[in-house]
């Protein structure tokens, strides 16, 4: 991972409720024991997915310690900001979640306050848009696009 993942959480700005996870651990494990809500795992062990396709992109081994610190601060950057465009890509791919929202999804009032009807995205509809999210990581990484063809 090329951010914390509270950091990641902030920038995904995603409730893990809306797309079926929960962001709290379960009754039987605590923080103390290492435990992790299903949001939290998710979100890991996606990062750690991104982290090995941009170390193919950059041919730097980005898990090993000591390299992040070499790399310069522009660079940096952007391998952070296509974190977080391949994390949506995966989102999409595994739940569907639309970065669309229309005003209509949006209800005010009541005891819950504001809230956001999130639309899933059609099995069919999912692949072409995390294959532009990546296609944008790439972008970002190599300055060249990818078209991820066949990439569900």
């Amino acid at each position: 991972m090329l951010q914390t993942l509270e950091q990641i959480k902030q920038l995904i700005g995603l409730e893990p409720e809306s797309i079926g996870l929960t962001g709290r651990l379960r009754p039987d494990h605590d923080e103390a024991s290492g435990a992790m809500s299903d949001w939290d795992l998710y979100l890991s062990d996606a990062a750690a997915g991104t982290t090995s396709l941009l170390s193919l992109w950059t041919e730097k081994d980005l898990s090993q310690s000591g390299v992040l610190e070499k790399i310069p601060s522009d660079q940096m950057s952007r391998l952070r900001r296509a974190e977080i465009l391949l994390l949506r890509a995966e989102i999409v791919l595994d739940h569907g979640a639309s970065e669309a929202v229309e005003p209509g999804d949006i209800q005010a009032g009541g005891s819950e306050g504001i809230k956001v009807t999130l639309k899933r995205l059609p099995l069919d509809e999912r692949g072409a848009v995390a294959s532009e999210l990546r296609s944008r990581a790439r972008l970002l990484v190599k300055g060249d696009e990818d078209t991820f063809a066949g990439v569900l």
